[in-house]
Formats: structure tokens, sequence, C-alpha cells
């Protein structure tokens, strides 16, 4: 019961949109020996990148629908099989 439940949970949420999001942080020195102007006297350089993307198949022939619909009804007799 539990894998199908699974099973069926898996096929509902290909059906939903997916969402991915990224930061990162970097933080450098530079070398006081390549520093040639006496009037610049920044030794640190900080750098920040973000990115977000989102991903959402659209079901237009109903595959998603159908293999969640299947999947759902093979959780309820799994499940009645049990009971």
């Amino acid at each position: 019961v539990y894998q199908a439940r699974a099973n069926y949970w898996i096929q509902f949420t290909q059906i939903l949109p997916q969402f991915e999001a990224t930061a990162n942080a970097a933080r450098s020195r530079t070398s006081q020996s390549l520093n040639t102007s006496r009037f610049i006297d920044i030794p640190y350089q900080n750098f920040y990148q973000a990115g977000f993307d989102s991903l959402w198949e659209i079901d237009v022939f109903g595959k998603l629908r159908r293999g969640a619909r299947a999947a759902r009804d093979r959780w309820e007799a799994t499940r009645d099989d049990a009971r």
C-alpha cells in the first residue's frame, strides 16, 4: 500500500511545475605587488550571482494526467485488497 501511494505521488508531481534557485558568492583578494596605482587601494573584490529557473511541461494530450489517474486507481485497488 505504501509503495502504491508513493508511486501515485511520483506520478502526480510530474504534473506540477519544477523550480530551482541558485546563489553563489565569492570573495577574492588582489596581490599588493600587482597593485601599480597608489590611489586605488581595494584589496578585496566581492562577486555575487543569483539564478532562478522554472520548468513546466504542458500536458496537451493528457499523458501525465492519465498516468497519475492510473497510479491513483492502482493505489485505491491495493488499499482495498489490503482491507
